[in-house]
């Protein structure tokens, strides 16, 4: 299976976004966790990925200080964390939460998804992020194998990502 290189795949990010939310800050973001992605997927540690892809953004991109303040935020507890932010869906509030979790948890993906759960909101935005990043990063053997035998696709999910 042929995969697109980083240029394609960073297109693919921002075109893919902008067709349901095309306003610049969740432009960027998209661009941010993609360029993240590619740094994790090299074997960079999370946090490290994530300072790394802030500074890719375009000069004035409000991302690295929202990034600077859930990298911030690492030795609080989840919830106080989340709540301090805001646990709404706007990626003023979204962002730095995810990224939160990101550094609290960078080796344990399952505490980082249960966590998010339980600090309510728009956790499934959060959730998809983090689990996105930790899961480049950890592989699949951290995703609980309970979690995998509930998922009726999951050996298609397996075939199409043996080779990557």
């Amino acid at each position: 299976m042929m995969y697109p290189g980083a240029d394609a795949f960073m297109d693919c990010a921002r075109h893919q976004t902008a067709m349901t939310h095309n306003h610049p800050l969740v432009v960027d973001t998209a661009r941010f966790f993609a360029q993240a992605a590619l740094e994790t997927a090299k074997g960079t540690g999370p946090a490290a990925a994530i300072r790394s892809a802030a500074e890719h953004l375009p000069s004035g991109s409000p991302v690295p200080s929202l990034v600077d303040k859930g990298l911030a935020s690492a030795e609080k507890e989840t919830t106080q964390a989340i709540s301090g932010f805001g646990q709404a869906c706007d990626t003023t509030a979204a962002l730095p939460g995810t990224i939160h979790l990101i550094a609290r948890y960078p080796e344990d993906l399952e505490t980082a998804l249960i966590e998010n759960i339980m600090a309510g909101g728009d956790s499934s935005a959060r959730g998809i992020l983090c689990g996105f990043i930790l899961g480049i990063h950890n592989g699949l053997d951290a995703v609980p194998r309970n979690w995998l035998k509930e998922m009726t696709a999951f050996n298609q999910i397996k075939t199409l990502t043996d080779g990557m």
